[in-house]
């Protein structure tokens, strides 16, 4: 996992799921290629909640929003920031944060 931080100093965790990997409540489901989508998620988590805070979330934090890796690369080509969830005015990237995600999932999927 990788530990981004926005403009406004929230923490996010950043994990990957490639294919045949668990994702999910629970992890319960593992993530398949498809036709149509052939490619790693990339899930991020409020890293304020984490478990070692005495939240009910667990280690990785709270769940806030999963993507297709092609669509962080089009969010970090384009220079664009990425809100998270729209009911949430904390759960937010900046372009910075947004790049410097996209090229650590990039690296890894890679490696």
């Amino acid at each position: 996992m990788l530990r981004v931080v926005n403009s406004e100093g929230r923490p996010f965790n950043v994990r990957i799921i490639r294919i045949g990997e668990k994702w999910g409540r629970g992890d319960v489901l593992t993530h398949k290629a498809t036709r149509f989508h052939n490619e790693p998620l990339v899930e991020f988590y409020d890293a304020t909640t984490c478990a070692s805070t005495g939240s009910a979330f667990g280690p990785r934090g709270q769940f806030v929003s999963r993507y297709y890796l092609s669509t962080l690369r089009a969010s970090a080509l384009d220079g664009a920031g990425v809100h998270l969830y729209g009911g949430s005015s904390d759960w937010w990237l900046d372009a910075s944060v947004v790049q410097e995600a996209y090229k650590w999932v990039a690296s890894e999927v890679t490696a």
